[in-house]
């Protein structure tokens, strides 16, 4: 076999083997040192690019595919108010938060301490120069057991529902923190909480 190779060993077939060597390795050289800038989207097979293969922060929204990401995909916190959103952190111009020394419960701003006692009138007057209302039963005993809200000191508590008594006086429904509704004069005296809108 040896003796088969010398024979046919000439210098051209060096010659030609030895550029075809160097035009191979120049060709691979070539392909995995290419020229800045010379690869582009015809070079490049789809979906076989990674994240690792694309630099940080070079690709930008028109380089993505419309309704392509979703809300997995995008850090929210990065992310500016919204133009159009001029009134995003009010409702119709109102503002949305409770007042201090509230506790929010279902859309509504509780006092978190009862007010000192005072008659029905007196305690809806109060209620509504503060911007709020006597709760009603319902909303009283919806914050009965609230972390910030302590029904029982004092016990009972002014709520808005007025009526009649059959020998004609007026009396107001009442409500306690072990869950007892009940009624009084209109000018007992009683503790009472002002609830107040969320958005005012």
């Amino acid at each position: 076999m040896a003796d088969l190779v010398r024979r046919h060993l000439t210098v051209a077939n060096v010659i030609a083997l030895t550029a075809l060597v160097v035009a191979l390795g120049g060709a691979a050289y070539a392909v995995t040192i290419a020229p800045k800038n010379s690869v582009t989207s015809k070079s490049v097979k789809n979906k076989s690019l990674k994240g690792k293969d694309v630099k940080d922060e070079k690709l930008t929204g028109a380089d993505v595919k419309r309704n392509s990401l979703d809300g997995s995909d995008i850090d929210e916190n990065s992310l500016a108010k919204v133009p159009r959103a001029a009134d995003a952190d009010t409702v119709n111009g109102h503002g949305a938060e409770c007042p201090p020394d509230t506790v929010e419960h279902l859309g509504w701003c509780y006092d978190s301490a009862g007010n000192p006692e005072n008659t029905l009138l007196g305690a809806m007057d109060e209620c509504n120069e503060k911007g709020g209302n006597l709760p009603s039963l319902g909303q009283l005993r919806s914050i009965r057991n609230l972390d910030g809200i302590d029904l029982s000191d004092p016990d009972v508590h002014w709520a808005d529902g007025a009526f009649q008594s059959p020998v004609g006086t007026n009396r107001a429904m009442t409500f306690d923190d072990a869950n007892n509704v009940s009624s009084a004069p209109f000018a007992a005296a009683n503790s009472y909480r002002c609830v107040y809108q969320l958005v005012r």
